[in-house]
């Protein structure tokens, strides 16, 4: 396995090449040494629910605020992570997403999904956290998976209380570029033909800009209607977002006016300009074989981002062989949840 790791002591990148012995605990488990704490927290009209898992040591602990990547995630998705970390005396707060288990709020489809809303639930659980008396409110970052490594520089870049940013499989490009590297890899994984994925991608490119014409003049619903029929009857997947309608029209399950101010959020969300305004530390970590995230220009844009903000303190690591969720098979990639912790720890426990 490689690293990219910014010296602290002379400022420059060095590659090094580490072996690591320690065992691969790929498995969830409940430890023995944490405790659960149920807790509620709000952005604006939003209520999330999460669960705190603390250390059964005393504190105040230091704090990972997970961030999930996409989809209808609940507490229970990252739960392992933040059962790991509080046995090494790091506590970890998971919640729901909202619209999802027991958070309230709207969840953020494709088309009407915010950043800015999604980090500021992150920089709520932040704030809830440093106001608690057994957390060091000094000593909370963010950790991101997926969409989570675009929204947990983000959150950082709006919270002035933020002492680390981790990100697994963060993006460096924008929605669109990545989308456009991640469906021919996902469709050749589920078994489709060349020919089938160049119809996709051309089809989704033209409901794309029907979608965006329709916002602009409202006209060509009919035309949206007639291809998503169309689409959906040759069993090809869309990939543009737009929901199931369940017998109702286009109209009434598309929210034109979220469509129009965000609905290309996403697409044109640009890391670098979040990444550069980090002087955190930062450690953003892949695997070789990610076929959802373009790796090689992930790690170019995070470190040219991370060198231009001045950063002293980055670590970008790629694990060979392994997913987007950082696994070889089953398993996770041998080291990585070693690493991960460790560097943790060296920085939270000087």
């Amino acid at each position: 396995m490689w690293y990219k790791s910014q010296d602290r002591s002379n400022r420059i990148a060095v590659y090094m090449n580490v072996r690591c012995s320690c065992p691969n605990r790929g498995r969830y488990m409940t430890l023995e040494d944490t405790r659960d704490v149920d807790v509620q927290f709000s952005n604006a009209d939003v209520t999330l629910s999460g669960t705190l898992v603390l250390p059964k040591t005393d504190g105040p602990h230091p704090a990972v605020v997970f961030i999930h990547g996409s989809g209808r995630n609940t507490r229970d998705h990252l739960r392992f992570f933040a059962d790991r970390f509080a046995s090494y005396g790091i506590a970890g707060l998971v919640y729901d997403k909202r619209g999802v288990g027991d958070s309230t709020g709207e969840f953020p489809n494709d088309l009407i999904s915010s950043f800015g809303d999604l980090a500021d639930d992150a920089i709520s659980g932040q704030l809830h956290l440093s106001e608690r008396p057994d957390i060091d409110s000094t000593r909370i970052g963010f950790w991101g998976f997926s969409q989570g490594g675009w929204l947990a520089p983000l959150a950082a870049t709006r919270s002035d209380k933020t002492a680390f940013v981790v990100c697994v499989g963060g993006p460096g490009d924008d929605g669109e570029a990545q989308m456009q590297f991640a469906i021919p890899n996902l469709m050749r994984a589920e078994g489709y033909a060349e020919k089938e994925i160049a119809q996709t991608l051309h089809d989704r490119a033209y409901l794309q800009n029907l979608l965006n014409e329709i916002a602009i003049t409202g006209e060509g619903w009919e035309e949206l209607e007639a291809q998503v029929d169309r689409i959906r009857k040759t069993g090809l997947p869309l990939y543009v977002g737009i929901p199931e309608t369940e017998g109702r029209d286009l109209r009434d399950a598309i929210n034109l006016d979220d469509w129009r101010s965000e609905g290309s959020e996403a697409n044109e969300h640009d890391p670098y300009a979040v990444l550069v305004k980090l002087t955190c530390p930062v450690l953003s970590i892949y695997g070789e074989c990610d076929a959802s995230v373009p790796v090689i220009k992930s790690v170019e844009v995070f470190e040219a981002a991370l060198e231009e903000a001045g950063n002293s303190d980055y670590t970008i690591k790629v694990f060979p062989k392994a997913n987007h969720g950082v696994r070889v098979g089953d398993d996770f990639a041998e080291g990585y949840l070693d690493f991960m912790t460790s560097w943790l720890v060296e920085r939270l426990f000087k």
